[in-house]
């Protein structure tokens, strides 16, 4: 059994690893969790899952508008 530490700033927290298979799975759920629900200050601090959904959203009414 491994033990991870953790930190601030959006580092892996205090995690078990029983092996690296189990290692790879956790950081894996943790790397997308982080990845699409973490603010971040180049997005104007909305998540990576708000600026794609805003920027669809955009995307669509400029869309719109040009078919009318």
């Amino acid at each position: 059994m491994h033990k991870a530490g953790g930190g601030p700033c959006g580092y892996l927290p205090e995690v078990l690893f029983y092996d690296l298979a189990d290692a790879r799975a956790k950081i894996k759920a943790w790397r997308t969790d982080y990845n699409l629900h973490s603010p971040l200050r180049s997005l104007g601090q909305r998540t990576p899952a708000e600026y794609i959904s805003e920027f669809e959203n955009r995307l669509t009414e400029q869309l719109e508008a040009v078919r009318l």
